[in-house]
């Protein structure tokens, strides 16, 4: 029964425990405690069963943990009660008793002193943990200590023992805000460290601690610091250097000017610093505008040459302008002294000459008297070609080799046999052409051809002349390299933009700027007749040789033909490698000359070594690459302005190239063009020196005379640069122009045309004053007409696009380049319309006008299609009939126009056709605006 008690005790303590940590419901239900909300506190004295430690002893009190009020048991313990003490056993005199629990003894000795028995001995053999008897409280260091004591309670003060648990209570010490403090009892730290002062006595010199940054003028500050890391905003240390100049500020004072504005170039300023104002030492910046030209610089040489020197004169040059070297066309200066050299009059055989310039006798009178009777049959005293009924005629000679064409016009002979190609007249339905030539029919009749004998009134009739032999060999424009050089940055939709309006035009002829350090970048080896391609110094695979293979697939693609153009050696070479600076053949700029292309001139046989250079590239192009668009090369196209040419190493290298090209059988692939002069307008062959001149004032064609004789036996064809004409230029003007120079090139079976032209209305190398007017768009159109009815077979016009021309932009183009969004420009009108209805191997059928502001020309073209192109530079419209009654005649021709209102615009497109033109009855009516172009063709 007592155990069935305890157990029933124990359990009802156990459910007070566990409803004293939950909260009952009203239904008296108990609520289970929530999941992870309590945190034990063993606060609680609970004597209970299941919280005993230790059940007393004869010496202690009972131990029982601390526990929870949710019943939980700590690890720490509390005493209750006394101890049970000794008991049981019976003590003698001589023994203490023992006891009958723990078997110690304990209790006094009896004394038998007493009246009732024996007295009580102390016997201090008690152990009681409780206050009464505490001799010490226990530390950090030591547990509590405790007096023995006597059954009887009295306790001895002099000897104790140790009981209990020691505390966790430290003391003493100081902590510090590095140091916690050190107990003093036990010697170990404890606690926390001490609150920190802040002292901001530190000098941290780093960005997290900067007040102000330094400027010129002032070091840049720090905030000072505590050592824990915190600033102290309120007080700040200079340290460091100052900083340099900023060079942002813009003044514009004596003091700060740089340079003074110039044709090219306004004022530029140096930067100032916005802290101090101190000048840049380099940095500067442009402001205001140019101003005029400065002719100040006496510069003599060939460029500024006005006259040269004469007997009794020095030879007089252009003042230049001192910053962009144009030359004036006013003031001049004299420089040297006179030549000496007499001019003019004819020796004979008796009296001297008498100059023409200053009355003197002058030379030797005449050894010799001509005697023309050598028959030599040569290109040098060929009179008259072979033709279809008649024999070549050449002058006869004197044993001196002069022939006899300026002394006796009856003095020559025939030779060979008659070609028998007749030529000119216009067949009918009733009869066939007659040659203009020899008086033959020949040929067939025409089926269907018409007699126009009247056209509308008001308009004015122009009927088609008789064709020419020669063909047209294309229009088109220069196309060089640069476009797609690194300096212009073409993305590969900008490249597709160039090769859309090239199709779009109908290109048909280019001229590309070549020169041999593209590809032979340094002298393949000593041997002029042997090309090593392995030498590190041949590279066909440059940069610069990439950036031509581009060019040419477009134009392999598109049926355009190519002038590839050697201009001659470059001394301002840069390979966009970096590795070449100049010429092998040529030198640098500044090495003897100062011009940028220059003729041959270093190594032991310089000629030869640019003949062979040409001919192995030619080679390469044609057989290795397998390009069929060059159809013909030119070189020195400009030779009247290069250094060390002459006449006579030119012809050199032109019959070493044609050799050459002849042992690899390219001779009848490609066509040699030879040039006549940087300009037509000033054309003169020097005959007292053998180099080249530029020395008339007007027009004439005996450079051109001497210069293809000279070459004929290694010229097919003759292209010249064209710069002499304005807007203002008649077109009767530029017609006699054409005729001049065709006449010399027929002579010698050539064909004429121009290499490239424009404008005499330059302000730079690459910009004239009407590039971007009307004006131009104008002047392309009557060029046209007037050059092909003169017989021009061909004309490039300079330059395609615009576009970075070593480092300096080119303005000619026919439309814009990206700085402008590839815009058009009026003469993109003119000339796109022209070639898009053209083509290669034409024929032409001259219109002759009346009118001086009406000029128009007639092409069939090789598909059977016709073109007719008028202008007009008249301040009126003009109604004009062209008549053709030809059998093979356009029934039906579109209409298409440009005027001066056509505005430019981003979409490179030909104009569209304004209306359509019916030719049934062979004649074409319509109206010419008033400064306008007209193009009527049936070409689809």
């Amino acid at each position: 029964m007592k155990k069935l008690w305890a157990n029933l005790t124990a359990a009802l303590m156990t459910l007070s425990v566990f409803a004293g940590c939950n909260k009952g419901t009203d239904d008296g239900n108990i609520t289970p405690p929530s999941v992870n909300t309590h945190t034990c506190a063993y606060t609680k004295e609970v004597v209970a069963s299941e919280y005993l430690k230790k059940a007393p002893t004869c010496t202690t009190s009972a131990l029982y943990y601390y526990s929870c009020e949710c019943g939980e048991k700590g690890d720490d313990f509390f005493a209750v009660g006394e101890p049970n003490g000794h008991r049981g056993g019976t003590a003698t005199e001589t023994e203490q008793a023992v006891c009958i629990v723990c078997h110690k003894p304990y209790g006094e000795l009896l004394s038998p002193d007493t009246p009732d028995g024996p007295a009580h001995t102390h016997v201090y053999d008690q152990q009681k943990a409780t206050a009464p008897y505490q001799a010490s409280e226990a530390t950090c260091k030591e547990q509590a200590t405790y007096y023995y004591s006597c059954a009887c309670g009295e306790k001895d003060t002099s000897r104790t023992f140790a009981y209990g648990d020691k505390t966790d209570n430290h003391t003493g010490g100081t902590a510090t805000e590095t140091e916690k403090a050190v107990c003093t009892v036990c010697g170990q730290e404890y606690g926390d460290y001490a609150a920190h002062s802040h002292v901001y006595d530190k000098q941290v010199a780093t960005d997290a601690y900067q007040a102000s940054e330094a400027t010129c003028k002032e070091q840049a500050t720090y905030y000072y610091s505590c050592s824990c890391g915190e600033k102290d905003t309120s007080s700040a240390f200079a340290y460091g250097e100052l900083a340099e100049h900023d060079y942002t500020k813009e003044k514009r004072t004596s003091k700060y000017l740089a340079s003074d504005a110039t044709c090219k170039t306004p004022k530029t300023y140096y930067y100032c610093c916005s802290e101090c104002d101190a000048v840049s030492a380099d940095k500067t910046y442009e402001y205001g505008n140019v101003v005029s030209h400065s002719y100040l610089t006496e510069e003599a040489t060939v460029v500024y040459l006005k006259d040269t020197a004469r007997c009794n004169a020095p030879a007089t040059y252009y003042y230049s302008c001192e910053w962009c070297g144009l030359a004036s066309t006013t003031d001049y200066f004299e420089y040297g002294t006179a030549s000496g050299n007499h001019t003019g009059g004819t020796a004979t055989e008796t009296t001297q000459a008498i100059c023409d310039i200053c009355g003197t006798p002058y030379g030797e009178t005449l050894s010799h008297v001509h005697t023309y009777t050598k028959e030599v049959v040569s290109a040098e005293h060929l009179k008259q070609a072979a033709t279809c009924g008649a024999a070549a005629q050449y002058w006869k000679s004197c044993t001196c080799g002069t022939d006899a064409e300026f002394a006796d016009a009856t003095a020559y002979f025939t030779a060979g046999e008659p070609t028998g190609k007749h030529t000119g007249g216009t067949a009918t339905t009733t009869s066939k052409a007659v040659c203009t030539v020899c008086g033959q029919s020949y040929g067939d009749l025409l089926l269907s051809e018409i007699t126009v004998s009247s056209v509308t009134s008001g308009y004015t009739r122009y009927d088609l002349g008789t064709p020419y032999a020669n063909k047209t060999e294309g229009f088109g424009t220069q196309f060089d390299t640069c476009i797609v050089e690194k300096q212009n940055g073409l993305t590969d939709e900008e490249w597709q933009l160039q090769v859309n309006a090239l199709k779009e035009m109908n290109l048909q002829n280019v001229r590309v700027r070549f020169y041999p350090e593209m590809y032979e970048r340094g002298n393949d080896n000593n041997d002029p007749y042997s090309f090593d391609f392995s030498s590190s110094s041949v590279d066909f695979n440059s940069l610069e040789m990439q950036h031509l293979y581009q060019l040419l697939d477009a134009f392999e693609e598109n049926g355009v033909k190519v002038d590839l153009s050697w201009y001659g050696c470059r001394t301002t070479f840069n390979s966009e490698d970096g590795l070449v600076d100049g010429s092998w053949l040529g030198g640098t700029l500044g090495e003897n000359n100062s011009n940028w292309m220059v003729a041959p001139w270093k190594t032991n046989n310089p000629n030869e070594e640019y003949a062979e250079s040409v001919a192995e590239c030619l080679d390469y192009l044609f057989n290795t690459k397998g390009y069929t668009c060059i159809n013909e090369y030119s070189i020195f196209p400009e030779p009247d302005g290069l250094y060390k040419l002459t006449t006579e190493s030119y012809i050199a290298i032109s019959t070493s190239i044609e050799s050459r090209l002849a042992q690899k059988g390219l001779s009848d692939k490609i066509q040699f063009s030879g040039p006549a002069s940087m300009d037509i307008a000033n054309e003169k062959y020097n005959s007292s020196a053998s180099t080249w001149g530029n020395t008339a004032s007007s027009f004439d064609t005996n450079y051109l005379q001497k210069f293809v004789s000279n070459g004929s036996s290694v010229f097919e064809k003759i292209t010249v640069s064209a710069y002499p004409f304005t807007n203002a230029t008649s077109n009767a003007q530029m017609l006699a122009t054409a005729k001049a120079y065709v006449s010399v090139c027929n002579k010698y079976g050539l064909s004429w045309g121009i290499a490239e032209c424009g404008t005499s209305t330059a302000t730079s190398n690459v910009s004239n004053a009407d590039a971007e007017t009307y004006d131009r768009a104008m002047f392309m159109a009557r060029f046209f007409i007037n050059l092909v009815n003169g017989g021009c077979t061909n004309i490039k016009y300079f330059v395609f696009s615009d576009c970075g021309y070593d480092s300096t932009l080119n303005e000619l183009g026919l439309f814009y380049f990206r700085n402008k969004n590839f815009a058009a420009k009026p003469v993109w009108y003119t000339w796109s319309l022209i070639c898009r209805y053209t083509d290669i191997g034409s024929e032409v059928f001259p219109i002759t006008s009346a009118d001086s502001n009406v000029c128009i020309t007639a092409l069939k073209l090789p598909d059977g299609s016709w073109t007719y192109v008028a202008a007009n530079n008249g301040e009126t419209a003009k109604k004009v009939a062209i008549v053709n009654g030809r059998a093979d005649r356009a029934r039906s021709m579109n209409l298409y126009e440009v005027k001066a209102s056509i505005a430019g615009g981003s979409e490179l497109k030909v104009v569209s056709a304004k209306d359509t033109v019916s030719t049934e009855n062979g004649v074409a009516e319509f109206s010419i605006p008033a400064n306008g172009v007209v193009v009527l063709s049936n070409k689809a």
